[in-house]
């Protein structure tokens, strides 16, 4: 069946309504669809804030990481080095039998290993985090 045909059928069964009724139902959709369009406005404006803010916080977790990483792995290798640096003061201490330096050497190599570079990571950590902490000295 045409189109015209289709519509003349419907239009014949259809009850009749007055005019200002339709406008009224045409203006009721029409409204709707302006409202549903602002909805989807608005709501891709969220969808973009949050990728953004997400973008954000990625980039700077990574950065945090990266300086984590390289402040521990920097921490540890300058560890070692004064450490065998006492032990060969240690070593040259034992066999020239300075009592002296022996105990400084040791006095040395426990005063580093109470030290946690761990902690001084999270302090770092907890500068990264603070937003009042505009320099952070390593």
């Amino acid at each position: 069946m045409p189109p015209i045909k289709k519509a003349a059928t419907v239009l014949k069964h259809a009850p009749s309504i007055s005019l200002s009724a339709a406008q009224e139902s045409v203006q009721t959709l029409y409204g709707a669809y302006l409202d549903y369009k602002k909805v989807v406005a608005v709501e891709e404006t969220k969808r973009e804030a949050i990728k953004s803010w997400r973008d954000t916080k990625l980039t700077e977790l990574t950065n945090q990481r990266e300086i984590l990483e390289l402040f521990l792995k920097e921490t540890f290798k300058e560890r070692g080095m004064v450490i065998e640096g006492f032990f060969d003061t240690l070593d040259k201490a034992i066999e020239t039998g300075n009592d002296s330096l022996l105990e400084k050497s040791i006095d040395g190599i426990l005063s580093i290993a109470r030290q946690s570079p761990l902690l001084e990571a999270k302090a770092l950590m907890d500068a990264m985090k603070n937003p009042d902490v505009k320099v952070i000295d390593i």
